[in-house]
């Protein structure tokens, strides 16, 4: 899905990219954060970590990254943690868990019930 997403994207020469999977209704929320941690030091980019269990589909990543980490990659059906695996990325703490994602009908009840 990240490579056919970066195949597709306007403008190729985008030094960033910003991440966020469908499924996971928060994510927008840590954007800021995301933002904050890339520039604090030079990594290829960062991502959320909520209750020790890293969320890689929502991060920002530089492109540059994202690309050599592709090339010879098998990319259908590849986890992300190969490819963000091999990257020097900061770990963004999500103690509110926005990268919680919505799998399942019990999901979705529960966030709705965290959402009131």
């Amino acid at each position: 899905g990240l490579a056919a997403g970066l195949r597709a994207l306007p403008d190729p020469g985008a030094p960033w990219v910003l991440l966020l999977a469908v499924d996971v209704p928060g994510a927008a929320r840590a954007i800021v954060h995301l933002e904050e941690a890339v520039s604090r030091e030079p990594v290829d980019g960062a991502y959320l970590v909520h209750e020790g269990r890293a969320q890689w589909l929502v991060g920002l990543y530089r492109r540059a990254a994202l690309d050599g980490g592709l090339d010879g990659v098998e990319t259908d059906g590849a986890p992300m943690k190969r490819l963000v695996g091999a990257l020097r990325c900061a770990e963004v703490p999500d103690p509110a868990g926005w990268s919680d994602d919505i799998d399942t009908p019990a999901d979705v009840a529960r966030y709705r019930k965290d959402e009131r």
